[in-house]
């Protein structure tokens, strides 16, 4: 008999019983920073980054680490990102909030602070700008606000997740104001996370960029198949349902060892069993699961497909059939395809997060576009390779 809540969990921070490895990868990340370190991680979309360090925040909490966590992906301006950060320490001081809107006002110039209550009592911060004050000054003020606010007995971790995303906000002028600030922090450290792994690497290991050897890399590998398969067998198994070890290692293999497919996966899956009131995990019945989240997904894969160029969708059907030639003779007159030209595409697909670069191949950054590439585009093209 089934268990009534699904053991599964895909598409947001997972926790607890959701979240499972990671603990090598844990333990690096918070030495590093309790040491007074910065640190940056690498890793594409999917691969459960976002999770690992909002497990590692709560560990370094209950040290008595002061936290932040800042999502750039909600930054375009350097406004947007002066109201993000603002509430993002904003809400390490809900209990204090009126001490800190008071705190604010005194340390962070061309900025007013307000304390406000909803219906329920529930308070709110918010600020507005003073007209005529420089807004460089509230950058820097802002950014320099842990600094002021820690010390050697409470020290502050600071997080930016997309970090790659500063470059949109003024360019290299940005990146120099808070490189400027952050490096005489004392008692902060910053973990700087992303998922465009190419741009990130550029501005940490570039000479010309400002943070320049600033921190200690880590590229995030995917959780190994044999903790993925041990993860589902106890999930399924442990909620009612039979799941074989071969079937699991199928779901891990469709997944291409992705956290956030492997999950979404298992969790389709096992709704259907629930809904059939069926107890064991057929072939078949993966199949369909796959089968549903790739018709989940088809409207967004679709329109992708149609922003591409008709160059771009050949390097992309081209690097489904010879991802490990696709320079190469063969593949060139196969697709049409010529080596400056593929360059330039790959450049865009790499820009817009479609593909990855690892080890020098280029790989899709989404196994079910690809298989989205392989049924709705390959199979029913008539194109011979």
């Amino acid at each position: 008999m089934l268990n009534i809540n699904s053991p599964f969990r895909f598409g947001r921070i997972v926790s607890g019983t959701y979240f499972y490895d990671r603990e090598e990868a844990l333990e690096r990340i918070t030495n590093t920073l309790t040491s007074g370190n910065n640190v940056t991680l690498y890793a594409p979309r999917r691969y459960g980054k976002s999770s690992l360090v909002h497990k590692a925040l709560g560990v370094l909490e209950q040290q008595g680490y002061t936290c932040v966590y800042v999502d750039m992906m909600a930054v375009y301006s350097r406004e947007t990102f002066v109201q993000s950060y603002a509430k993002a320490i904003a809400q390490k001081h809900n209990n204090r909030l009126k001490e800190f809107v008071q705190t604010v006002s005194r340390l962070v110039r061309g900025i007013v602070p307000a304390l406000s209550f909803d219906a329920l009592g529930q308070p709110s911060f918010s600020l507005s700008w003073v007209q005529g004050m420089d807004p460089q000054t509230t950058l820097e003020d802002l950014i320099n606000l842990p600094s002021t606010l820690s010390s050697a007995k409470q020290k502050w971790i600071v997080a930016f997740d997309e970090f790659q995303e500063i470059t949109k906000l003024n360019g290299d002028n940005f990146e120099n104001i808070l490189r400027s600030c952050i490096q005489r922090h004392e008692h902060v450290s910053y973990l700087f996370l992303g998922s465009q792994t190419h741009i990130l690497k550029d501005m940490f290991h570039n000479k010309g960029r400002a943070f320049y050897h600033s921190s200690v890399s880590m590229t995030l590998p995917k959780i190994s198949k044999e903790k993925s398969v041990a993860f589902l067998l106890e999930k399924f198994n442990g909620s009612g349902l039979t799941l074989h070890k071969e079937l699991a290692e199928y779901i891990v293999d469709t997944a291409e060892g992705l956290v956030y497919y492997i999950q979404f996966v298992a969790f389709e899956l096992w709704q259907m069993h629930k809904i059939a009131q069926e107890d064991t995990v057929t072939k078949n019945s993966i199949e369909q699961a796959i089968d549903n989240v790739l018709r989940m997904k088809a409207d967004y894969y679709w329109e992708l497909w149609g922003k591409q160029t008709s160059y771009r969708r050949k390097v992309l059907e081209a690097l489904f059939y010879a991802p490990t030639e696709i320079y190469s003779a063969n593949t060139a007159r196969a697709f049409g395809l010529n080596s400056a030209n593929t360059q330039s595409a790959f450049k865009y697909l790499l820009q817009d997060g479609i593909v990855e670069k690892i080890d020098n191949a280029y790989l899709f950054s989404d196994p079910f576009l690809k298989l989205f590439i392989k049924r709705y585009i390959v199979e029913k093209s008539v194109r011979k390779y």
